[in-house]
């Protein structure tokens, strides 16, 4: 499979594999966990 890769420059997220991962999490959870916190602090 090939990885495309692409400067980065606004407006994206990074989040740890873990909290993909984390079997304690439903996945509607998961992306709400995912969506809070690619909002802005303020």
């Amino acid at each position: 499979m090939a990885t495309f890769r692409v400067i980065k420059e606004k407006n994206y997220t990074v989040v740890t594999n873990d909290i993909l991962r984390d079997t304690r999490l439903t996945d509607s959870a998961t992306i709400l966990l995912i969506r809070m916190l690619s909002l802005p602090e303020d």
